[in-house]
């Protein structure tokens, strides 16, 4: 996924929006913009219209990565973002004529990281945004929040060391992806070495399944 928005033109300090329901390429996306110096975007999926047009805009998103399923709330902001040469990438099998195929792209690129790539990281810090999180919008339009690269990491140490993780824990993790607590549930599994069981939404019918089939030992 890197190599793809690298030969989109993506590089250090670009936003990639990310508009999914919780899925292993969430996470993938995720780390490959990070490769390549980019900052996410963690776009609301239940945002339509204005909203939707704010945060695109408020982050300047270069490309986006969304899924099939939800492509069509993208058709009403579809000749503002040509206008603004916004790279659209859409996961599944259902892809429109004027987006490009997730799944065929990053099938034909290689697996191995680019030398050329950190270079572009170099500039990336402690300090430097990771990824931008958005307020729920209730008092208005939604407020990008910054994250930093050591926000990230420290507060997925704090939960490492706070609730025993280690790499025997599988995490259940629910709550949607650009939730700021289910980004740090994430890094904290991921720096523990554990097991991620990640779903699309909450189910009251199969998540008590779910957590003891998987052996879920850790639930967010």
């Amino acid at each position: 996924m890197a190599h793809t928005l690298h030969g989109l033109g993506i590089g250090t300090d670009d936003a990639v929006a990310i508009v999914m329901d919780n899925h292993p390429d969430y996470l993938a996306t995720m780390f490959a913009s990070s490769k390549i110096g980019a900052v996410n975007s963690f776009i609301n999926t239940g945002l339509r219209g204005k909203s939707l047009a704010h945060c695109i805009a408020v982050c300047k998103a270069k490309a986006m990565v969304v899924t099939s399923e939800l492509v069509h709330i993208l058709e009403d902001l579809l000749p503002q973002l040509q206008a603004d040469n916004v790279k659209i990438l859409v996961k599944g099998s259902k892809v429109p004529a004027w987006a490009i195929s997730y799944d065929q792209v990053a099938a034909s690129k290689p697996t191995t990281e680019a030398p050329e790539w950190r270079e572009l990281r170099k500039s990336c810090a402690f300090l430097s945004t990771f990824s931008l999180v958005y307020t729920s919008g209730t008092t208005g339009m939604p407020k990008a929040a910054i994250v930093t690269h050591g926000r990230v990491y420290t507060a997925g140490v704090v939960v490492v060391v706070n609730y025993d993780y280690t790499q025997d824990d599988v995490a259940f993790l629910v709550l949607p992806m650009f939730h700021g607590n289910a980004l740090q549930s994430s890094f904290a599994a991921f720096l523990a070495g554990a097991k991620i069981v990640l779903k699309p939404k909450f189910s009251v019918k199969t998540t008590m399944q779910d957590i003891s089939v998987h052996g879920c030992t850790i639930f967010q």
